[in-house]
């Protein structure tokens, strides 16, 4: 009788019946189960490394990109891409410290606190984050920290250009316009193609350049130059154009923003402005109509809207659409001045009287801030100034502008009563009683030291 002789399976042989009767080997088929579990588990883990890695690199170059074109839009970006990399990377300090100063300069102050804070958990190092509390600090119109930014600034840091963004827009706020057109011009300097700075540049040599404006529109230009679709450099450059009487240039850029923002009403408000000065009054009386349609109780377009009708003599439409508008905003000159017009081109001549009394004062007050702030800029740490220019806002109804003041004025003393009473009225007005109430606390208290 012949022996059967058996040989081995092969591996492929052996597989193939692991595969179709796994029951036969079970702990073979138990080793291969695990060890593909472990691979996938492995693949899984790599992926959603690699996915994170992803998502850092690509807010690395959103932040890159936003020094020349679209600077806010590519910083939301950028932190929206490092919010889902954290998701991987829970503990990553790289990570959170890009996401503190990221978001520290779209001025989200808090999250960037929160980012920090969780940085110093994860021992990052004392410097670099005692350097962005210092810049936050300064964002926040707090230039306690000024010094050792400068010194930093000096020494060439490697932050150089975050530090000096930082303390422009610190001064920007603080009305410091010296100081600030000091740090952009040396931000410029330092890095030519940086698209923030021109906008910020172009905005403060409009309010220094009294009527000539010229610096304001080169640096709009460059800032557009860089990035046509720069629509706060566009706005502005038209802005200067209408106010240099260049309205049909204007016109191009208000119309090109009106197109892109449809539901921003400043292009179209400008858009009516030039059409009415280049005499093309139905066209202007169209976009008058269609925004007042959306605000109807706007004292600027009901102001504006009042030219175009007294150029046509309606007097009549006019005065209403002049008083709508002073009961809104009381002081504006402009208005003051057209409804005295009016009213002396209807031949009542008393009550014009009024009106033209009201805007001079107006005018000689707004006179008087200008003198003020020319001097704070010579003088920046002088808190009764800050106080004087506070003073003259309230009188002419604008409290949101004399509120900034006042806040400038508290961080060079605290001790002031008048500041905080001056406050507690601004609040007031405001419609913040609680505020207001905390004011006028904190001025009763001064006042209680002060006197015995």
């Amino acid at each position: 009788m012949n022996a059967r002789i058996t040989t081995a399976p092969t591996r492929r042989e052996f597989l193939g019946h692991l595969i179709r009767r796994p029951w036969r080997y079970p702990w073979s088929a138990l080793a291969v189960l695990l060890l593909a579990g472990i691979i996938g588990l492995a693949a899984y883990f790599a992926g959603w490394q690699i996915w994170g890695e992803v998502h850092y690199r690509a807010a690395l170059r959103s932040i890159e990109q936003a020094t020349s074109s679209q600077t806010r839009a590519n910083l939301e970006q950028a932190l929206a891409q490092l919010k889902l990399c954290l998701q991987v990377r829970p503990r990553s300090l790289d990570t959170h410290f890009l996401a503190a100063r990221t978001a520290r300069r779209l001025h989200l102050y808090d999250e960037a606190e929160e980012h920090l804070s969780r940085c110093k958990k994860l021992d990052g190092v004392p410097e670099a984050l005692s350097l962005e509390q210092a810049l936050i600090q300064v964002q926040r119109a707090d230039l306690g920290s000024e010094g050792f930014l400068w010194a930093c600034v000096q020494k060439d840091h490697p932050d150089k250009l975050l530090i000096l963004e930082a303390l422009a827009l610190g001064y920007l706020q603080t009305y410091r316009f010296k100081d600030a057109l000091a740090a952009l011009d040396l931000w410029l300097k330092e890095e030519p193609h940086a698209l923030q700075a021109y906008v910020w540049r172009a905005e403060l040599n409009k309010r220094l350049s009294g009527s000539d404006y010229l610096d304001a529109i080169h640096d709009s230009e460059q800032a557009l130059a860089l990035d046509a679709n720069c629509d706060e450099a566009r706005l502005n450059l038209a802005e200067v154009l209408l106010h240099k009487n260049m309205a049909r240039e204007a016109a191009v850029h208000f119309a090109y923003l009106i197109d892109r923002q449809p539901g921003n009403v400043a292009p179209t408000l400008g858009l009516a402005k030039c059409k009415y000065r280049l005499g093309e009054a139905e066209e202007a009386r169209k976009l008058f109509d269609r925004l007042l349609r959306v605000r109807p109780e706007d004292p600027e377009i009901l102001s504006e809207s009042a030219k175009l009708l007294l150029s046509t003599k309606q007097f009549g439409d006019a005065e209403e659409k002049l008083r709508r508008s002073l009961r809104v905003a009381p002081y504006e000159r402009e208005a003051l001045f057209d409804l005295s017009r009016c009213l002396e081109l209807q031949g009542r001549k008393a009550e014009a009287q009024k009106y033209r009394d009201e805007y001079n004062r107006v005018e000689k007050d707004m006179a008087a801030l200008k003198e003020v702030t020319r001097t704070i800029m010579e003088s920046h740490k002088n808190p009764d100034l800050r106080r004087q220019a506070a003073q003259i806002l309230l009188r002419n109804g604008k409290y949101a502008d004399a509120l900034m003041w006042l806040n400038s004025a508290l961080l060079e003393d605290r001790q002031s009563a008048e500041t905080w009473l001056l406050l507690a009225e601004c609040y007031q007005k405001l419609e913040k009683p609680e505020e207001s109430a905390v004011c006028r606390a904190n001025a009763a208290q001064l006042q209680r030291r002060i006197i015995p």
